[in-house]
């Protein structure tokens, strides 16, 4: 949600934004070269959290495994992108 900039303050804005047909077209046109750092700092609370380990989050479920895994590979693209100033 933080990535793509949906809203995010509860447990239903964050069903709806996974039931949106559209939600896997979205990550995979995302455009992991033009994440603002504003948004990649408050990306590392999610990132840093607990919760948010490979291995617990793979032992709740594969499905969200893999999008964790998307997410944590999207934000070291786009920190590596701002460090070698790419366009």
């Amino acid at each position: 949600a933080v990535l793509l900039q949906k809203p995010r303050s509860s447990w239903n804005d964050l069903k709806k934004m996974l039931g949106d047909k559209e939600f896997l077209s979205n990550l995979v046109q995302f455009e992991n070269h033009n994440v603002s750092t504003e948004t990649l700092n408050e990306l590392q609370w999610y990132l840093n959290h607990p919760d948010f380990d490979q291995e617990r989050v793979r032992r709740v479920s594969k499905a969200c495994a893999c999008l964790r895994d998307w997410v944590e590979c999207t934000n070291t693209f786009a920190i590596t992108a701002k460090r070698l100033k790419m366009p």
